[in-house]
């Protein structure tokens, strides 16, 4: 049994307060993603008392969906519309998680970072922009591991992008946002950093199509590029600029080539670095897949935890070979949508590692 709890968030003290329950909801789906932003939408019909004002203040309030009493899934309401035909009419309710707040964060115009851990880079900037008038989101240090020490420049950058930049360079962090509570209720969140998150989930059945699995899909990831050329901030001959190439990959997929403008690079070292990251993510072919879960097999919704390894097996007698594969594939997002009568589908989304 889902539930729906509104939560409303004190910004002067990142307190928050339970001020409504739902369970008068329909078409509830929720997403949450490995270092990215998740969502939630559900409906209200606008004679539900519970589609009040007080209740669907953007921003201030937040969204926490409950299984079972066990917290599933977090964060603000983002945005509100609605549609009424003759006497029928419905309330529609967007929201986030704790990440999207971040997106309207910004560092100084040119914050320099020198000889400082990943971890306490990100958890620095989050911290500076809760210490600024009303700016306390309810977001408190949890596991901050050392790894490794570097320099950053950020000019007038939102912080959402500098924490999910961190994680796509080489030797990166990844991370998340977990929920505290306090007797059954909603507190706030940690903010936790990973070397890599999740783990190889040798104790569960692979993820086969005649078995557990009730649909697969499966694309190509984004394009190819094996030559590549940045160009960062200045004009003419003073722009900034950064080459580099993978015969291996050229040989292998015919030679690519991509440019991209990034204007906001004002240093070598930076524009050198999101090259190397950039041309290492795209000189490779990769895919994706996408499938639906039976909701009483193994693994379950219960069993999902974002960057988890699972053994994948689509070997199918009689096809043409090219779904002919048992791989590890790592979870990178998934989606849950809950129907009228409580049933949910689920739905996750992996990344082939080999």
């Amino acid at each position: 049994m889902y539930t729906l709890e509104i939560y409303q968030l004190t910004p002067s003290t990142g307190v928050f307060t339970r001020i409504d329950t739902i369970d008068t909801y329909k078409n509830l789906s929720f997403t949450d993603r490995l270092n990215g932003i998740g969502s939630c939408t559900f409906s209200l019909s606008v004679y539900d008392p519970k589609a009040s004002q007080a209740n669907l203040i953007r921003f201030r309030n937040h969204v926490v969906i409950k299984k079972d009493s066990v917290i599933k899934w977090f964060g603000p309401i983002v945005n509100v519309n609605s549609n009424f035909v003759g006497i029928e009419g419905e309330i529609n309710v967007e929201c986030n998680t704790m990440l999207y707040h971040l997106k309207t964060r910004y560092t100084a115009k040119l914050l320099e970072i020198t000889a400082t851990d990943q971890s306490m880079i990100l958890w620095n900037l989050i911290n500076t922009s809760q210490g600024l008038a009303y700016g306390n989101l309810g977001i408190t240090a949890g596991s901050l591991p050392a790894t490794v020490s570097r320099d950053r420049t950020y000019p007038y950058t939102d912080l959402a992008s500098a924490i999910i930049g961190m994680s796509n360079i080489i030797g990166g962090i990844e991370f998340d946002f977990q929920a505290t509570t306090s007797g059954g209720l909603f507190t706030g969140c940690t903010f936790n950093t990973y070397v890599s998150k999740g783990t190889t989930r040798s104790d569960l059945p692979a993820l086969k199509i005649d078995s557990n699995m009730k649909m697969i899909q499966t694309a190509t990831k984004e394009n190819i590029f094996n030559n590549m050329i940045l160009e960062g901030a200045g004009t003419g001959d003073a722009v900034l600029i950064s080459t580099s190439s993978d015969s291996a990959s050229q040989s292998a997929y015919t030679r690519r080539e991509e440019i991209i403008k990034v204007a906001d690079v004002s240093l070598q070292d930076t524009l050198d670095t999101k090259l190397n990251n950039l041309l290492s993510f795209y000189k490779v072919e990769g895919s994706l897949v996408e499938m639906e879960l039976y909701p009483t097999k193994t693994p379950t919704l219960d069993d999902l935890n974002l960057g988890d390894v699972h053994t994948l097996n689509i070997s199918l007698a009689g096809t043409g070979g090219y779904l002919d594969m048992v791989k590890q594939a790592r979870l990178w997002e998934y989606t849950v949508n809950i129907d009228v009568n409580g049933v949910e589908r689920v739905k996750p989304k992996f990344i082939l590692i080999n």
